[in-house]
């Protein structure tokens, strides 16, 4: 059987991070970074960028669409950020050790880099797909996918327990840090808007380092991480224990 590997990439924060190296920078900011791994990808088979029809394992097509995105952060753009307030935030603290906030360099935009990366995406969403659409982004659509579900603290809860660990004093935080506010970071609505505009039927999202697998109005939202060792040790990643490999995300299975 011969079994063709594709690679879909999609720049997350981390790798528009800028470090100095020997008194200079490699790149000037990070919008250049962005634009310099999009030319490396473009020169390297089999790693796409852009919107490709693949053939399933079902001998269906489906068409996979990369949805360029940043966060919006509530100072800059309180309407298009996924962004709750909470009492217990330490606001200071959230922005403070939140490394984006020393490590992204950015140019003179016109608009936020949620609105900068947002109109890279015009036109594939106006495009027509003639098959099921699997969109994929870094950051988060949906306020709803940050906290966790009832059945995703179960899941949680069970993959501790087969790495004999405890349960979780708070099952819905999953060992995150009750002062810091993941929602100033997560994600902005414009991505859902554009998912919704190329009609996806799954969107596949990461960021947020805690796995998701839910239907909200006819489209599946997917977020199957293997986060840093630290939280693998913790048991707060599920579905790894079971040694099944990637998750098949189409043709639909069952969660």
């Amino acid at each position: 059987m011969i079994i063709n590997l594709l690679i879909f990439l999609i720049s997350g924060n981390h790798e528009l991070w800028i470090r100095q190296v020997e008194n200079a920078y490699c790149h000037e900011h990070s919008i250049a970074k962005f634009h310099a791994i999009l030319a490396l990808c473009d020169s390297i088979d089999d790693v796409y960028i852009r919107p490709i029809k693949v053939q399933c394992c079902d001998n269906t097509a489906a068409w996979v669409v990369p949805v360029f995105s940043w966060y919006a952060k509530p100072e800059d753009d309180l309407q298009n950020s996924l962004f709750v307030g909470r009492d217990s935030e330490d606001a200071e603290l959230s922005n403070k050790i939140w490394m984006d906030n020393h490590l992204c360099k950015w140019p003179t935009l016109q608009g936020t880099a949620a609105q900068y990366f947002a109109k890279l995406n015009e036109d594939i969403v106006a495009r027509d797909y003639d098959a099921p659409v699997i969109s994929f982004s870094h950051f988060l659509p949906r306020v709803e996918l940050i906290p966790a579900s009832d059945e995703e603290m179960k899941r949680v809860q069970e993959e501790r327990k087969k790495s004999s660990l405890p349960s979780l004093d708070n099952p819905r935080a999953q060992g995150s840090q009750v002062q810091f506010n993941f929602t100033r970071f997560a994600g902005c609505k414009t991505i859902e808007e554009q998912i919704r505009k190329l009609g996806s039927k799954v969107h596949v999202h990461g960021h947020q380092h805690r796995n998701r697998d839910r239907v909200i109005d006819e489209v599946r939202y997917v977020s199957f991480c293997l986060g840093y060792p630290r939280e693998r040790s913790m048991g707060v990643i599920w579905g790894l224990s079971g040694g099944k490999g990637p998750r098949q995300i189409w043709p639909l299975e069952d969660q």
